[in-house]
């Protein structure tokens, strides 16, 4: 019962957050569109609970940092870089500003990629030295929710994917209009390097005009081309209309926008990939059409976190 009062509230919060923000860049909405409104954010948020349902419990860096492949030093290039990392979080120092927090919990966001180096293997007890390996390493880390409780961190999260999936929009608009501005920038930048280009041309004949100074103004008439061409393609003269249309769009069909994949990759010490490596299981959040960013939960304790920050 409690759960479907949360779930209801949560609903009805979100639907009032993005009505408000709707009605400040599109203009009021009608009785009908707040229906229609209420309808979509509904399935984000079932969608968002279910990404919620299939995170695994987290990882308590008190347990895992220091020993074992779950942390280091795959996903962390030492302990210290981990705590380096949480360190730099105000929201974390924060919330152990309450002496009676023994934990708290955060999700943290990174960019998994592989690249190749050259090492060295045991085939049996012979040492092969200059093998081909692969590795995979985890760049960017990023603490972008926290939470003194699970429950309260599984609702900031799916707020943040529900709002997310309602700014893509506007968002991808005011995109659009700095690219906007920026081409037309470079464009009176190029007009008036191809005036100065005009009068230099005039000094010679058809016949006469050097090489060099033919390409650059073809180049430049390429390039006004091209700007143009992207500026057609740029699309901001939605109406407001249209603009809700999509957003209403998108949060009715979340999973085509936002969704996560797990992954699992087989890996000796320090990321090395190998079949006969300890199997690693990850989750990757994909979003923007074909964006990835590896997504993890840890707990934090109060002894690790005084190891960040003795004060406490």
């Amino acid at each position: 019962m409690q759960q479907t009062q949360n779930h209801t509230s949560m609903i009805e919060d979100l639907c009032a957050r993005i009505d408000n923000s709707l009605t400040h860049s599109l203009g009021k909405i009608n009785t009908a569109q707040k229906k229609e409104l209420l309808q979509a954010i509904t399935i984000a948020v079932d969608h968002a609970q279910n990404i919620v349902a299939t995170l695994p419990n987290p990882l308590l860096v008190e347990e895992h940092l220091w020993t074992g492949r779950q942390l280091v030093p795959i996903i962390f290039a030492s302990a210290q870089d981990a705590l380096e990392i949480m360190g730099r979080s105000q929201a974390l120092r924060q919330l152990f500003s309450d002496p009676y927090l023994s934990t708290c919990f955060l999700l943290m966001t990174m960019h998994r990629h592989e690249y190749e180096t050259l090492g060295h293997e045991m085939d049996g007890e012979i040492v092969k030295r200059e093998v081909l390996q692969t590795v995979v390493d985890f760049t960017d880390h990023r603490i972008d929710l926290v939470a003194s409780t699970m429950p309260a961190l599984t609702r900031k999260l799916m707020e943040h994917i529900v709002l997310y999936l309602a700014g893509l929009v506007p968002e991808q608009r005011q995109q659009s209009l700095a690219t906007q501005k920026n081409l037309r920038d470079n464009q009176e930048l190029i007009k008036a390097q191809m005036r100065t280009l005009q009068l230099a041309r005039q000094e010679y004949s058809p016949f006469t005009m050097p090489t060099p100074l033919k390409d650059k103004l073809d180049q430049g008439q390429a390039a006004m081309q091209s700007m143009t061409d992207q500026l057609r393609a740029l699309n901001t003269d939605l109406s407001s209309k249209d603009s809700f249309e999509q957003i209403v769009n998108i949060l009715a069909h979340p999973k085509d926008y936002l969704r996560l994949e797990p992954v699992t990759e087989y890996l000796l010490d320090f990321g090395i990939k190998s079949a006969q490596g300890q199997a690693v299981d990850f989750l990757d959040c994909i979003y923007a059409q074909d964006k990835r960013s590896t997504v993890l939960l840890l707990g934090l304790t109060r002894t690790t976190a005084q190891k960040i920050w003795p004060d406490l």
